[in-house]
């Protein structure tokens, strides 16, 4: 879109003359470096948006997993408990809270290092929100209350 109206401005009105010209030229001038601003803005959003799914996917994959490796551990459990009518039930229990205890630990790493990424994701999220405001200029900056 920038292109098409800077070749306009190059052919259509290259004969203007005067004040009003220049003003016209100007302002389209500033308007075309806000629209490829803002597509650069728009580039490094859908980027930010693409990693932050990506996390999300991750991570739910993950889980995923653990609790498909927990939930055959447990299958594998009820079938020793059954086995041993019970005579391994001591056994079979503290194996269990071994296994919910470390897969636990496994989830909450996995939520710290989801936390991190998306802390780098806000960083990101920052630096463009400082494009934008630039892009918007004094007269166009949100109010504050």
């Amino acid at each position: 879109m920038s292109e098409t109206w800077k070749n306009g401005l190059e052919k259509d009105i290259a004969t203007w003359t005067g004040n009003a010209g220049d003003a016209y030229r100007n302002r389209a001038t500033d308007m075309i470096d806000q629209i490829l601003g803002a597509g650069g803005v728009a580039a490094s959003l859908g980027e930010a948006m693409q990693i932050v799914a990506d996390i999300v996917k991750t991570f739910r994959k993950m889980v995923q997993d653990i609790l498909a490796s927990l939930l055959g551990a447990l299958i594998g459990y009820t079938i020793e408990l059954a086995l041993t009518l019970g005579g391994g039930a001591a056994h079979v229990i503290a194996s269990v809270y071994g296994r919910f205890a470390r897969d636990g630990f496994k989830i909450s790493m996995l939520l710290v290092e989801m936390a991190s990424a998306f802390k780098d994701v806000n960083t990101l999220m920052q630096a463009v929100m400082g494009v934008i405001n630039a892009l918007l200029g004094k007269q166009n900056q949100p109010q504050t209350a």
